[in-house]
């Protein structure tokens, strides 16, 4: 059993790709007439928050096992529930005949010395305290056998987890990839259509202030200035380079998934919306304000999604 604690404990340190949250592994081992089962449960939390259920011998392991799970997990809530059932062994059933007998012995006396009828039944005998006792033949502490394979069990069942998480963890990935594939080309289409933006709202402004003033003089400087002002608060270039910048932080990321990166994405995706508001709001074009809600609705999605990395 020795070499196969070393085989399942020797899992990797930190994953080769994104990790879901979400997975489920169960771990088995065996050792004498006891059969040690493992089972663990995990969703997306913020923190990871371990919640160990184990049976009263083997409670003082609970330290240890702890350890064993935080030196693969960093993220999500992990209930982890562990089962030994001793094959073998036959509850014994005892019945303490000395007790019995004082407690017929006292009824006898008590109906004697008060004149009161009645007797005493086996359901009323086997209610005293102490008169029956079952032994499941379940020992207070684990042998050092039994201590190694609740760890291996514990150790299997965390490799069938990594592996869940792993594996959806991949799917995560490839709809990330997919939808900041799709934000850049509608990145593209802004960057297109916000680059004669100024001379547009030039136009359109003027336009205006002609409709406006209905043959009046117009400071051609005051309009000018208007203008300028109108296309400054209007510029999204600013926005655009940082929303360029944040994904590709966002596909290094992906790229580079040697250690829980959950985190960083979290406050990635968070600076995309931000930048993606700012580009909705500032920009008066419809084309542009278009572009932009189709942005915001698949950094929703990538939201969504990253809410469930490890």
């Amino acid at each position: 059993m020795g070499s196969r604690m070393r085989s399942s404990t020797s899992t990797r340190k930190t994953p080769n790709s994104i990790r879901s949250m979400t997975g489920f592994g169960r771990g088995e081992s065996r050792v004498g007439d006891v059969h040690v089962v493992c089972d663990l449960r995990s969703v997306n939390h913020r923190f990871l928050d371990l919640k160990v259920r184990l049976p009263q011998e083997a409670s003082g392991m609970e330290s240890e096992l702890r350890k064993i799970l935080t030196r693969q997990l960093s993220r999500g809530r992990v209930d982890m529930s562990l089962k030994l059932i001793r094959e073998n062994g036959k509850p014994r059933v005892h019945l303490d005949r000395d007790l019995i007998g004082r407690c017929l012995d006292a009824v006898g006396s008590l109906q004697r010395e008060l004149d009161v009828p009645g007797t005493l039944d086996m359901a009323a005998l086997l209610r005293v305290p102490g008169v029956l006792r079952i032994d499941n033949d379940r020992a207070t502490e684990l042998s050092r056998k039994e201590k190694a394979a609740v760890q291996e069990a514990v150790a299997n069942a965390l490799v069938s987890l990594c592996r869940v998480r792993e594996r959806e963890g991949s799917a995560l990935k490839r709809d990330l990839v997919r939808r900041l594939r799709a934000i850049r080309r509608h990145m593209a289409a802004v960057e297109r259509r916000s680059g004669g933006l100024a001379e547009r709202l030039s136009r359109r402004l003027k336009a205006k202030v002609r409709r406006l003033v209905d043959g009046m003089d117009v400071d051609p400087g005051r309009l000018a200035q208007e203008v300028a002002y109108l296309a400054e608060r209007s510029d999204i270039t600013e926005e655009l380079v940082r929303l360029r910048a944040h994904l590709d932080s966002m596909e290094e990321l992906l790229r580079d998934s040697k250690a829980p990166r959950g985190k960083e994405l979290d406050f990635l995706t968070q600076e995309l919306h931000r930048e993606t508001n700012t580009i909705h709001s500032k920009a008066d074009d419809l084309a542009i304000g278009r572009a932009a809600l189709a942005i915001k609705s698949e950094v929703e999605k990538i939201r969504e999604q990253v809410q469930n990395v490890e």
